[in-house]
């Protein structure tokens, strides 16, 4: 079930979940590549405004730490899922960062 969140129809809504095997984080884009649980390989640069959440929660700016180690370093395993409107809208990233113990 998508997160609340999204705004366009379900017909109409694409999603991609998996491990980021390339990230890049600056103040004007998200750049990533990832290996979906299906085993495609995806690509998507995110413009800012950035549309996220973290584990189906709005994402806060103190949740930085739970997904990257330093500013554009991303934690090794950290997942994600990509919420794509084919109706051109920004997608959501839905991030799922492994817990630490």
């Amino acid at each position: 079930m998508p997160p609340a969140s999204i705004s366009c129809s379900r017909d109409k809504l694409t999603m991609f979940t998996g491990t980021i095997t390339s990230y890049q984080r600056t103040k004007d884009a998200i750049r990533l590549a990832m290996t979906t649980d299906w085993d495609s390989k995806e690509q998507f640069t995110i413009q800012a405004p950035f549309k996220m959440l973290l584990k189906r929660e709005p994402f806060k700016d103190d949740y930085w730490k739970q997904v990257e180690t330093s500013v554009g370093k991303l934690k090794a395993g950290t997942r994600v899922t990509v919420w794509s409107c084919s109706d051109g809208g920004q997608p959501v990233l839905d991030w799922a960062p492994i817990e630490e113990k």
